[in-house]
Order: structure tokens, then sequence, then C-alpha cells
């Protein structure tokens, strides 16, 4: 151990103890000896950190060296709150400081963007500053988090298509019961009952994707030839028909691009950046979808965007945004799961494609995609 990290029995608490572990006592009923500390905190499963008061790394065990991604060596000695500042304003460093000041146990979860896991955090006063132990329960919050994602989709996108469904057919039912039809209102009627369909199975499908993600199942794109820019047109107009409130419009350098590409995904793909643009976007705005071949050192792409005017992201946000069920800090009290540009960008991997975000907060976001040709395919424009 480096820089007197020997730590000795009595300088650790009772409470730790009975955590797995850093106070062993003798026992003669149990004849149990006590075994060195260090070989104690190097076996234990958790994440050990021993801090004094001023935040300074007195102790880092194996695990919390893998956890840091960083050798314990380079690190003991240092400030926490030096090597990763943004825990400052985090709920951990508050806990922390209630520990060494009121010298009592807390214990919390937290998500750390830094590692992309959720940690069960426990915190223990000592005389020298506080024993900190970190479980990854990443694993139990996501599958917490796919069973509140399914949650709020059902009882939301899947309700609300269901009720658009059952409204279009209540309402087919009162024009045939009246005499004679109206054709064109009957396939108006037809059109939003197909529409909420595709929506409902599209939901779906993004759910199945994320089961098989979680499960560490691989996707496998089902690849057929199809013309992006007659995609886009279709899809827009599509959700033109949803809203009233907002105009939809293609721009696109290209009358055609066709690709050998998972035409059910990128549909769905184009249809979540529609959703997100609309969703965060105040009435009466304009939503730019554009299209293009794009000429780069790395082949040909074709790139389409989706521009809107709205919210806009937080800066400190934009590293997160592809993350499962991260949501920005601006979003309030708007409806969503967190899952559509982490899909989105899952789609694109799987297409061996890119996926870029150019926001601002209050001023609007860009998404922009990129799927690559393959041999052989061919852009007209």
């Amino acid at each position: 151990m480096t820089n007197g990290t020997a730590l000795r029995l009595h300088s650790l608490h009772n409470g730790a103890a009975q955590r797995g572990a850093t106070t062993i006592q003798r026992s003669r009923d149990r004849r149990v000896t006590a075994a060195p500390v260090e070989e104690i905190l190097e076996s234990i499963t958790d994440a050990f950190l021993a801090l004094d008061a001023e935040g300074h790394l007195l102790y880092v065990n194996r695990q919390a060296e893998r956890l840091m991604g960083s050798p314990r060596d380079d690190v003991i000695g240092l400030s926490l709150w030096e090597l990763y500042p943004h825990l400052l304003s985090s709920r951990g460093y508050a806990e922390y400081q209630r520990v060494i000041r009121d010298k009592v146990e807390v214990e919390f979860e937290e998500y750390f963007p830094e590692w992309n896991a959720w940690l069960e955090v426990r915190g223990h006063p000592a005389p020298y500053g506080l024993t900190v132990y970190y479980r990854d329960v990443t694993r139990r919050k996501r599958s917490e988090e796919i069973h509140q994602a399914l949650t709020t989709l059902a009882s939301h996108d899947l309700r609300n298509a269901l009720m658009l469904i059952r409204g279009s057919a209540q309402l087919l039912i009162e024009q045939l019961h009246r005499g004679p039809v109206d054709p064109q209102r009957i396939e108006r009627q037809l059109q939003r009952v197909d529409r909420a369909a595709l929506r409902m199975s599209a939901v779906i499908d993004d759910q199945i994707d994320l089961m098989h993600l979680e499960r560490g199942v691989d996707l496998v794109p089902q690849r057929s030839r199809f013309d992006l820019v007659a995609l886009l047109y279709r899809t827009v107009d599509a959700y033109q028909h949803s809203t009233d409130s907002h105009e939809l419009v293609v721009e696109t350098e290209a009358d055609s691009l066709e690709g050998n590409w998972d035409l059910g995904r990128i549909e769905r793909l184009v249809g979540n950046l529609l959703s997100n643009a609309i969703k965060y976007s105040p009435e009466g705005t304009k939503i730019r979808v554009s299209a293009c071949r794009d000429h780069t050192a790395e082949g040909d792409f074709a790139a389409f965007s989706v521009e809107d005017h709205g919210m806009g992201i937080p800066a400190s946000d934009l590293p997160h945004i592809f993350q499962r069920f991260y949501r920005a800090s601006n979003v309030g009290p708007i409806h969503g799961s967190g899952i559509g540009l982490a899909g989105a960008h899952h789609i694109i991997e799987l297409h061996g494609g890119r996926i870029d975000v150019v926001s601002h907060e209050g001023k609007g976001t860009v998404v922009t995609v990129a799927l690559p040709f393959d041999p052989g395919d061919s852009a007209v424009g």
C-alpha cells in the first residue's frame, strides 16, 4: 500500500465493518482472527474510498480503481473534487459534507454520467473523514427504466393512437348510419386510422429493439432498396396531418437518394426526429427537413437533417443525449421516455452511419443523419 494506506483496525468505524468490511473484531465464539484490513478491502466487490475531511483520497481499493479508470497510485493524495469538479454540484457532495459535519451515515443512489453508471452510495463517518462504498446498480436501474418506459408508452403513445383509431371508427359508423357518405371523408378517416396504426407498430418495434439491446441481443438491419427522399416526403406528410400547430416542409437538393437500408427502422428514425421537433417547439413555428448527397473523404452518404426552432438542449446535456433514458434538464413537464435519440443513434450505428446534433438552448436544434451508400448505390438529382 502506498502513502500510509495500511489503515489500522482502530481507525475504521464499526458501521463500515457491518457492510463488509473496514473493521474486524476478534470473536472467541466464532473463532475469527482479524485479517489485514488491506486484504479485506481488496476482496470486497464494492468500490471503496477513504477520504479526509477535505476530500483527499487516502485509500482506493481495486474495484474503485477500475471504476475511476486511473491507477490508484496516481490519485492517492489528490482531491476527489479536483479530479471530478462537476461533483461539487451533485447530491453526493452534499451528502459527503453531511457525513463529516453531522457524523451520520448516508445511503443514496445517483447517476454518474462520466462512468455511464448508476451507483448505490453508502457513506460512513470516520475519525479522519469518511469512508464511501459504491455498488454498481446500473442493471437494476436499467430494468426499472425499461419498465417505466414501457408503462409511459402504454399509457401515453399507445393510448393516444388507440383513441384516435376508436374516434375515427365511431365517426365512420355515424356517417354510415346517416345515409349517403362522402368517399373523400371516408378516405381521410381511414388514412388517420392507418397513420395511428403505423405509429403503434413503430412504438412496439422500438420497445422490442430496446429489450433486445438490454439483453445483449445483436440487432441485424433488414436491408431493402428504397428511396430516402420519397420516405422523407411520405413521413413528413403523415406528421403534418397529425399537427395543425406546426408547419413541416421538405427541402432537398436531390430528386432521389436510393440505397439499401432497413426501411422499417429508418422510417421509425425519421418519425422519432419529427415527433421530437414537434414536441419541443412552440406552436406556429416551422420544422424543416432537408436532404442531399454528402461527399466526404470517407465516401458518399445520403444525408438528411431535421431542424426546429424550439427550446433547444442545454450545453451541459449534449454529451449525454444518446444515452438511453436520458432527458435534457430543461424539458420540464413535457412527456417523454428518453429513448428517442438513443434509439436513433443505435439505428445509425447499425448502418455504419453518423448522427450529429447541434443545439442552442432557447433557439432550436438541428439533427443531421448520414447513411452510407453501398457500392453500386446511386443518387439522382
